[in-house]
């Protein structure tokens, strides 16, 4: 079994729609690298996708914004912490900033390792600390006009503004 330190593992934010497929083919060929590419017997997808409905109002669009550099530095040490703490082949996070219709993926956390049950608890360990940790901010914008800021993207329930 490889050592944590083995693990291909990164992390970055973008301005472009994030493209599932295309997301998936580039965490594929940085796994040909690996010679553990060939033990992968989990591979776990998340996208958390913008929802038309929050705070009790319809949602038309969001909008992302981030401290960049503290935000990927974060995000990486997160992602990083995930292969420690996990025995993972590959790990990766990707966040959208910008402006987001809904239905849109604002976030993608891909995990691989030899079985699912560390693999999902990878994932989801990544996804939690860069919603709860990573400076990055929502704005949603509701149909009747009105907009709200959220604190960061630490989903904290609907009664909280903070998303």
């Amino acid at each position: 079994m490889p050592v944590a330190s083995e693990a291909i593992f990164w992390a970055r934010l973008t301005e472009e729609q994030i493209n599932i497929d295309a997301v998936l083919a580039e965490f594929q060929r940085a796994l040909q690298a690996s010679p553990a590419a060939q033990q992968i017997g989990a591979r776990v997808i998340f996208s958390g996708e913008i929802r038309n409905f929050s705070h009790g109002k319809e949602v038309v669009r969001l909008e992302y914004t981030a401290h960049k550099t503290l935000a990927e530095k974060h995000m990486l040490e997160v992602v990083r912490a995930a292969t420690q703490q996990f025995p993972l082949i590959a790990a990766m996070c990707l966040h959208r900033i910008g402006l987001l219709d809904v239905a849109e993926s604002a976030v993608i956390v891909v995990t691989a390792g030899r079985h699912r049950a560390e693999t999902y608890a990878a994932n989801r360990y990544i996804i939690d600390r860069v919603k709860a940790e990573t400076p990055i901010w929502k704005k949603e914008f509701f149909a009747d006009g009105t907009s709200l800021w959220g604190e960061n993207c630490n989903d904290a329930g609907e009664h909280s503004h903070v998303h």
